[in-house]
């Protein structure tokens, strides 16, 4: 048995990193070096792919066990695709135990079309398989429906929602919040010049960077010199554009000081080591992130986006109330009426979190 638990330990563990089935070998081998016994038989990637098996129908019968005591439960679910490119659905149950609220993973569907009705009957067919359950039990006890607001999810005429609650009139349905903040982000990002701006400049920056290990080096060593920690600068945008933003920003000021010595050690430089491209792309950082309009605006989206970025997090979190959301909100309410007034908005930005030295006019 004590092999057992060790080799059971070893596949939750890969099963948990997202690691190969062939991993179980050199974790086994590893083991032994450490003097535990596991055994000579069962670390092969089948035996591993089987431990895992048990664990998951372990955790899928406490789940049902579960819900058999409940009385509701809410189901939420977002699109994906796996390795092969085709769609899947991640189904997610949220229901309350002994009033603490808890999201368990349901299951991992693969659907041969993103349709409605290939959605709607991958979501039931789920339900029935994993927790037990007939159709009608099913959807005696449901009582909420959150998704990413898709319209293939809340369509009012077809959409999975609409199919739900033909069979649960009274089931309520809810666009997912962290994604709708997202979505706004986007929106206001695409419809206003100044974000637009900055956005590009950060991911230009990002380019700049990723392309060319020589200018990563360089900037390694602006960053040894000022006494700072490298940080790879970060793209902008993708499926989650405020965290991505919130990264790329934070490095962008950590780094300001290197930042701006290698682009102008760079302008400057000559040689035929140097190509005039590279010269010319460090020159235009240099004079825009030398500019205090430029600074500004940066800070300013900072603000911004430091504040809707932990609207998001705890929006996400399943441990937080509604209260608690509230909670979060009232600073981006205070930083928005502020900003109203230009004086507080100029008094905001420069007593900000990141304070940006020897600024030139």
């Amino acid at each position: 048995m004590h092999r057992l638990a060790l080799l059971f330990q070893n596949a939750h563990a890969i099963a948990k990193a997202g690691r190969p089935f062939t991993d179980m070998e050199w974790m086994c081998a590893l083991d032994k070096k450490k003097g535990l016994d596991v055994g000579a038989s069962y670390r092969t990637d089948r035996k591993c792919c089987k431990f895992i098996h048990c664990i998951a129908e372990e955790q899928r019968l406490g789940l049902q066990a579960q819900q058999l005591s409940n009385n509701f439960f809410s189901v939420m679910m977002d699109g994906t695709t796996d390795s092969y490119v085709s769609d899947a659905e991640i189904i997610n149950i949220m229901q309350a135990v002994k009033g603490v609220i808890a999201v368990n993973f349901l299951a991992y569907v693969n659907i041969s079309r993103g349709t409605a009705d290939h959605i709607y009957n991958a979501v039931v067919q789920a339900l029935e398989n994993n927790l037990q359950m007939t159709k009608e039990t099913i959807f005696t006890k449901l009582v909420g429906f959150g998704s990413d607001g898709a319209s293939v999810m809340t369509g009012c005429k077809s959409g999975v929602s609409t199919r739900l609650k033909r069979e649960q009139l009274p089931l309520f349905t809810m666009h997912c919040m962290a994604h709708r903040l997202e979505l706004g982000f986007k929106a206001i990002v695409g419809e206003n010049s100044f974000m637009t701006t900055f956005s590009e400049l950060l991911f230009s920056i990002y380019n700049f960077y990723r392309s060319s290990a020589l200018n990563r080096e360089n900037l390694k060593s602006s960053c040894a010199t000022a006494g700072m920690k490298f940080l790879a600068p970060s793209r902008v945008g993708g499926t989650r554009q405020l965290p991505h933003t919130m990264l790329a920003l934070k490095k962008l000021w950590n780094m300001y000081p290197a930042l701006m010595q290698h682009f102008e050690q760079l302008s400057i430089a000559t040689g035929a080591g140097v190509s005039s491209d590279r010269k010319a792309k460090a020159k235009g950082f240099f004079k825009k992130l030398s500019s205090k309009k430029t600074v500004l605006l940066g800070a300013f989206v900072t603000d911004v986006v430091e504040t809707l970025h932990s609207v998001s997090l705890a929006i996400q979190s399943p441990s937080y109330s509604p209260g608690h959301i509230i909670g979060t909100l009232n600073p981006g309410h205070y930083l928005t009426s502020a900003l109203k007034n230009e004086s507080s908005f100029m008094g905001i930005l420069l007593s900000g979190k990141y304070d940006v030295v020897q600024l030139k006019a």
